[in-house]
């Protein structure tokens, strides 16, 4: 019996046997934690009861549930950003307890007590390869221009990005289209403005963002690398407010407030303004323009059931003057209904309907290239708290996208590649803590479309598990295998520096799905109150990928064919901050490897060694300074072993063609046999927030970029032979006002 199917029969045993009648002898507290100020909710905030060991973490809305025995406790809630709130608390075995909790934002330099709850939860969850980065986090990494939540990514180990004037990103030895990007549970299928320059999500709609590396939960499918979910925020319920801010890039207005009691809006578009800033960071002359908008409205009732409905919208226009020039255009449409609450005394639920579409058009003097992708479903998810204080969580989504690509070939033929695959599916899991500090975490998920569409196989059944062991009172040590499966993909060539937009197909029907495994074992250290360590050793095996049929000669060998991969490494994140300092250090050693017919290469965004340095000193009330430094290992890349010039008799019927010259063709050596030069540079940025006319408040945000104006090296042009650098030294600046 294979290891994998071994563990499916041994996770299906356990499952099975998981379901147990517990006490009903506790009493149950329950509630959600708010900021005090606007009312949002707070998610992952730290909810325990003083002097005994039970407690928990609030959930993505903000809903935590405890069973506890009756009696008097010391309720402690903390979150980061936020004093913490303590308070006694009489529970009755009779009825459950309600606890709405409301946290007071507490600045950094106060003398109140602010418990560091982002380094607990960075480093001691027991969920493997998971990442949190608030919104404070997202606007003080110095960014290109403005902030960008992608391009924040690049903090985190395990997250590379080939190039400067790129937000794209590649995961632990993952392709760029095998990152799962969700805004409030919506796919995004392409999440990228300006080339790829900047992402359609500016921080400021941003209330926390959760990145997993690998190794995911039951609950997320369809990708196989990465999982980036992004919560938006919510408007705020005590006043009216807005903004404006302008860089060098785009401007920007927003605003939110209350509509009524319990409800509130968020507004805010952003518009490109300076082209010639996207033109002078790619090394190119195109007026590129873009826009984005997005809008959410929350209401409220008094049981806590919260509705969340949501827009955005985004657009890019890339026009050049020259006739030949081909035009592009694309945007993103979604739209979105959550509703989130108990439905009993012990079962929380989400609940959302969406739609969303990525389209894209390329038109030249012959004939337009499309493509596009509308998707429309539905996605329900619950958690059972059990008096036994296990967790019980199932759910489903259903969708249907509408995926279309047509295209002009050489020969002036239109060809149109659509299809309509099911994406399904259903999966349930099971959560427990055992005594000395054991967590177990299992779950299977179900591929239900693939099975209809593809016929069962034993991949679209997918265990997840993981299972947490407190080695000392401050070590933690975890393990988790997974597996997923891909049936999407895009259109990329990766030796493309810059792509402008990646179409998106279904795998052939003919191919397996694209499949990966993975491993994940972890120690985390809490060295002190303001210090964590953590350490984390993965494998991901690709047992089918797919790539370009590289012995294709004729129209009747297939495009595409499957191919296999590996990637393996070890990643080490140190993060400490005592005040008021705040200091990370992320270092990557990782091999990539594709098997593409027998040949084996590395991709390329393969890079051996990574570092992310991260400080920030909060200098004074409204002042910070952020610096960061990166380094990377070369890229690999195909060396050029010469060039010819070859005939390609254009005129030999009817005329002469003896005297052509020809064109130059180079000679490739193996592929990506050679590495570019490594990679260096220092970043630094000042924040200044201040208060004008005492109702009006600003910030002003200093940027410079490779400060010591490093040489990288972005690629080399084969055609001209000369040397093409990413970024140099580059200052940029923004301001913002608002009440």
């Amino acid at each position: 019996m294979r290891s994998a199917d071994r563990i499916l029969v041994g996770w299906t045993a356990l499952f099975l046997g998981a379901w147990t009648t517990a006490s009903a002898q506790n009493a149950v507290l329950k509630g959600y934690v708010r900021d005090q100020l606007t009312g949002e909710r707070i998610p992952y905030a730290n909810v325990i009861l003083a002097g005994t060991p039970l407690g928990t973490a609030a959930n993505d809305v903000g809903f935590f549930l405890i069973d506890v025995p009756p009696g008097r406790y010391s309720l402690r809630v903390s979150a980061v950003g936020y004093s913490v709130k303590d308070s006694t608390i009489h529970i009755d075995a009779v009825r459950a307890f309600e606890a709405n909790i409301a946290l007071t934002p507490t600045a950094i330099e106060t003398d109140e007590v602010v418990v560091d709850a982002h380094l607990r939860t960075e480093t001691t969850a027991d969920q493997p390869s998971v990442h949190f980065l608030e919104r404070s986090e997202l606007t003080t990494v110095p960014a290109t221009s403005q902030p960008d939540v992608l391009q924040s990514l690049g903090i985190l180990p395990g997250v590379v990005s080939t190039s400067d004037v790129s937000s794209k990103f590649h995961v632990r030895g993952g392709s760029g289209d095998q990152n799962l990007v969700l805004l409030d549970g919506i796919k995004i299928f392409n999440p990228f403005h300006a080339l790829g320059l900047y992402s359609v999500f500016d921080p400021d709609i941003v209330r926390h963002v959760r990145v997993h590396t690998g190794s995911f939960g039951v609950e997320y499918g369809g990708r196989l690398s990465s999982v980036i979910t992004i919560q938006s925020r919510t408007g705020r319920e005590d006043r009216f407010s807005a903004q404006a801010n302008v860089n060098f890039l785009s401007t920007k207005l927003q605003m939110e407030g209350p509509v009524a009691n319990h409800s509130s809006f968020f507004l805010s578009a952003r518009r490109s303004v300076f082209s010639r800033t996207i033109s002078r960071l790619t090394h190119t002359n195109l007026p590129l323009q873009f826009y984005d908008v997005f809008a959410k409205a929350t209401f409220e009732s008094e049981s806590g059931v919260k509705i969340d409905i949501l827009g955005l919208l985004t657009d890019d226009r890339l026009a050049p003057g020259e006739e030949d020039y081909p035009h592009f255009a694309w945007s993103n449409q979604v739209a979105g209904l959550t509703v989130s609450g108990l439905l009993s005394d012990r079962l929380f639920t989400q609940a959302s309907v969406f739609t969303n579409g990525f389209t894209h058009t390329q038109t030249t003097s012959s004939a337009p290239t499309t493509s596009s992708v509308a998707e429309s479903g539905v996605r329900a998810q619950a958690t059972y708290y059990a008096q036994d204080r296990s967790l019980y969580y199932f759910g489903f989504e259903f969708t249907f996208p509408v995926i279309e690509y047509i295209v002009t070939n050489n020969l002036g033929e239109r060809v149109r590649l659509y299809s309509i695959p099911p994406e399904a599916s259903i999966w349930a899991g099971y959560e427990d803590t055992f005594k000395g500090g054991l967590t177990l975490s299992a779950g299977l998920r179900g591929e239900v479309g693939s099975m209809f569409r593809r016929g069962f196989r034993t991949e679209y059944l997918q265990p997840r598990i993981t299972v947490a062991k407190s080695l000392t009172a401050t070590v933690r040590a975890k393990i988790s295998y997974g597996r997923i499966t891909q049936n999407l993909a895009t259109l990329t060539n990766e030796d493309d520096v810059i792509s402008i937009v990646d179409p998106w197909i279904e795998v052939p029907q003919y191919l397996r799905s694209q499949i990966a495994d993975h491993w994940v074992a972890g120690v985390d250290w809490q060295a002190g109150l303001t210090t964590a360590i953590g350490i984390e050793v993965y494998a991901k095996r690709f047992s089918s990928l797919l790539v370009y049929n590289r012995r294709k000669v004729d129209e009747l060998d297939p495009d595409y064919i499957s191919g296999k991969g590996i990637a393996y490494g070890v990643e080490c994140l140190l993060r400490t901050n005592p005040r008021p300092f705040d200091f990370s250090c992320a270092y990557s050693l990782s091999w990539v490897e594709v098997n593409n017919l027998g040949l084996t290469y590395p991709p390329r965004y393969d890079r051996r060694h990574s570092i992310n340095v991260v400080g920030t000193w909060t200098v004074s009330q409204g002042l910070s300074v952020t610096a960061r430094w990166q380094f990377g290992s070369g890229f690999p890349y195909t060396q050029t072993n010469g060039s010819y010039y070859r005939l390609t008799l254009k005129d030999a019927i009817p005329g002469p063609f003896y005297h052509e010259t020809g064109e130059l063709f180079s000679v490739y050596g193996k592929k990506n046999a050679a590495r570019l030069p490594s990679y260096h540079r220092l970043d630094a940025g000042v924040s200044y927030e201040f208060s004008v006319f005492g109702s009006f408040e600003g910030a002003l945000n200093i940027t410079l970029l490779n400060m010591y104006d490093n040489k990288n090296i972005l690629y080399f042009d084969r055609k001209r032979g000369s040397r093409v650098d990413n970024i140099g030294f580059f200052p940029s600046a923004s301001l913002t006002l608002g009440f």
